[in-house]
Order: C-alpha cells, then sequence, then structure tokens
C-alpha cells in the first residue's frame, strides 16, 4: 500500500481521469485493476462510475477492483452487473460480490444461480459459500442438479462452507 497520503491523492486524481476520458480502454481497465490493488478507497466512486464503461475489460476490472476493496455501499451496482450482456463479467462481479462479503448480495447472488452462463452459476454458488449465506442453502441444494460439474462442486463447496461458519 502506498503510504503517502500525496501520493495517493496524486495517483487517485490521475488514474480516475484516466478511467473516465482515457480513450484507449485498456488504458481504463488497467487504471481500474490499479486502482483496486492499491486499495485506494477513495478511487470507489471513479471504479462505480466504470461500471457503465461500453467496454466489458473496464468494467471487468472495475468490479473486480470494488471487491477488492470490500465496500458495501458497491453492492447494489455490483448487483446490476449482475445482468450484463457479457457471462465473464457476470462471474466477475459475482467473485467480487463474495470478495465483500455481506448479506445484502445474498438475493442478487441466488438469483444469478440460474444464470444461463455455467462459469457464473459456479462463481455465485462460491460467492454464496464465502458470505456464509444459511438462507441461500435451499438454492445452492437445487444446483446439485446442475448439467454442470464446476457448477455442482461449487454448490457442494459453499455449502460445506456455510456449515463450517457456525
Amino acid at each position: 500500500m502506498i503510504q503517502d497520503l500525496e501520493h495517493q491523492k496524486l495517483i487517485l486524481q490521475t488514474f480516475s481521469q484516466a478511467l473516465q476520458l482515457d480513450t484507449n480502454p485498456s488504458i481504463r481497465a488497467k487504471a481500474a485493476e490499479t486502482l483496486g490493488k492499491l486499495r485506494i478507497e477513495a478511487a470507489i466512486q471513479s471504479l462505480l462510475n466504470a461500471l457503465g464503461d461500453p467496454d466489458k475489460a473496464v468494467r471487468y476490472h472495475s468490479a473486480q477492483a470494488l471487491g477488492e476493496l470490500g465496500d458495501v455501499a458497491a453492492i447494489p451496482r455490483l448487483s446490476q452487473l449482475l445482468l450484463d450482456e457479457d457471462a465473464v463479467v457476470r462471474a466477475c462481479t459475482a467473485t467480487a460480490l463474495g470478495h465483500i462479503g455481506s448479506d445484502k448480495a445474498i438475493a442478487h447472488l441466488s438469483q444469478s444461480l440460474t444464470d444461463g452462463d455455467p462459469q457464473v452459476r459456479a462463481q455465485a454458488a462460491r460467492a454464496l459459500g464465502q458470505i456464509g449465506a444459511q438462507a441461500a442453502i435451499p438454492v445452492l441444494l437445487q444446483r446439485l442438479g446442475d448439467p454442470d460439474d464446476e457448477v455442482r462442486f461449487q454448490a457442494v463447496e459453499a455449502i460445506g462452507l456455510i456449515g463450517a461458519q457456525e
């Protein structure tokens, strides 16, 4: 973590500007990723704004960064991103919600267990396990009949994590 507050402010200002204004989506995505890695909490609003970026890599890295920052205030916007057109973005968003670890994400993640993409279903199950969402046990049990091996595995794993958290 960068300790010097002046350096943090400079990084935040520069990277937030790049996240919003740079014409190259790779630069915007890297700015989002780096803000998360540096754990600059003041970047949350810039990252939330970037969830609406037209480029899927920017949305992906913004969701990932918000998960790393772990602020429950990001849950409403991240929950909307669970409906993104791109399955990789949806899966990353489920992972981010799991990292945040709040009960406020349970209903949204439970809905993602029926997503058309198995990667999204698997990550939603994993996230519910990380949260310790006992309320999600019935829907996780339903995933034991999922046609995808990884989804079934993550559902079993999640139920085990939930049970172990008592």
